[in-house]
């Protein structure tokens, strides 16, 4: 188990570091503020819910995909909390805003999910 949560880990963190970078480069955007911040929640979201889903695997392993949707469904709450009211303050939310939270979204459950198909297929063979 520490060995697939080191791994885990390591993709996360090598994937928000370019993608932060890459997006920051792309979208003209300083590293800190909304676009840091967003990069931070998402990607401490996805460390909390594969912990979760670790913990979780032996008693159940049925059940992980509905505990893997919640999680998701638990960061966008948190959008919709945090990241949207400052997207409104102007009175809309532009498409350049969105992607200051999606795209860290995206790939963070992309990674998530790939670690969880793994578990999942270990635990079946």
């Amino acid at each position: 188990m520490i060995k697939q949560v080191r791994q885990f880990y390591q993709y996360l963190f090598i994937v928000a570091v370019i993608g932060w970078q890459f997006q920051s480069y792309i979208m003209q955007l300083p590293m800190d503020g909304l676009l840091g911040t967003s990069y931070l929640l998402n990607y401490m979201m996805a460390a909390a819910i594969f912990v979760t889903l670790l913990k979780l695997k032996n008693k159940h392993v049925d059940k992980l995909g509905f505990i893997s949707l919640v999680g998701t469904l638990i960061k966008f709450v948190l959008f919709f909390l945090i990241f949207d009211p400052l997207f409104k303050e102007d009175g809309e939310t532009t498409s350049s805003e969105f992607a200051i939270f999606f795209i860290p979204y995206v790939c963070a459950t992309i990674i998530e999910t790939v670690f969880l198909v793994r578990i999942l297929n270990r635990q079946i063979n």
